[in-house]
Parts: C-alpha cells; sequence; structure tokens
C-alpha cells in the first residue's frame, strides 16, 4: 500500500506501516486485495488496492486479474528500510500499491512521493507503474 500525495500521502504509507501493514506484497493473479480511497494535498485523490486494508480506511474486497474485465490498475514499489537498534541497516522490504486508473495516474502517484526517513519509491523501472492489472470487486 497505499498511498497518496505530499504529506497526506507520505502520513497515509506511514499508517500503512505504523499499522502492521508492512508486507504489503504485490498479489498474485486472482489473489484477494483491498480497495480504498486516499487523500492527498500534491496529487489529488485516489484509488489504491493493497494486500491489506490501512488503519482507519473503509475497504472493499477485490480480486486483481491480469485479464480483463474489470478496472484498469498500474503498481508501484515502496522500499522500506530495516534497520538493527543500533541503527545499521540490513535490508530493505517492498511494499507494492496499486493506483486504479490508468498509468499516467499511477505515474502521477508515484511521482508525488519523494523518499522520506527509511521509506523510497522503488529505482527500480520495472517496479513504476508496472501492469496493467484488472480489479474486480469480489462477489
Amino acid at each position: 500500500m497505499g498511498a497518496r500525495v505530499g504529506r497526506s500521502h507520505l502520513c497515509g504509507v506511514a499508517i500503512l506501516l505504523l499499522a502492521g501493514c508492512v508486507g504489503q506484497g504485490s498479489i498474485a493473479d486472482e489473489g484477494t486485495g483491498q480497495m480504498w480511497q486516499g487523500t492527498g494535498t500534491k496529487s489529488g485523490p485516489g484509488t489504491f488496492v493493497t494486500e491489506k486494508c490501512p488503519a482507519n480506511k473503509t475497504c472493499t474486497n477485490v480480486t486483481v486479474h491480469h485479464e480483463p474485465p474489470g478496472t484498469e490498475a498500474y503498481s508501484y514499489v515502496w522500499k522500506l528500510k530495516h534497520r538493527a537498534l543500533v541503527g545499521i541497516p540490513y535490508g530493505e522490504e517492498p511494499i507494492t500499491v496499486y493506483v486504479v486508473g490508468d498509468r499516467a495516474e499511477c505515474d502521477k502517484q508515484a511521482s508525488a512521493h519523494p523518499a522520506q526517513g527509511n521509506m523510497r519509491l522503488s529505482e527500480d523501472p520495472a517496479e513504476r507503474c508496472a501492469g496493467p492489472v484488472w480489479v474486480r470487486v469480489a462477489p
């Protein structure tokens, strides 16, 4: 997850992490996820899908598919750097956020998130607005 714009978006990502939602991985074909609305100050509001529902969000169960029908979505990856108690980094954990909309919407949402603290947008071009996938509301 998750995830939005400027301070509001970074707060949303921070909420994802602080709410025990670390480990937001990519969703396998026909796998389930949680769709939720985010608000932001730089990139504007958006609709997101993450593996788990962020704290303080109302979510809808969805499935993610590699073929239509459904609502188009693209994913980007945040990296959370893990540090030992003494501050030594020992690895990064990927956090996958799907942006419901076209690739331009994903680019807009992803580019609004500069690196902050232990979090940064993945530098791997394959993890920037990958897709499309199609999101369907679960029965």
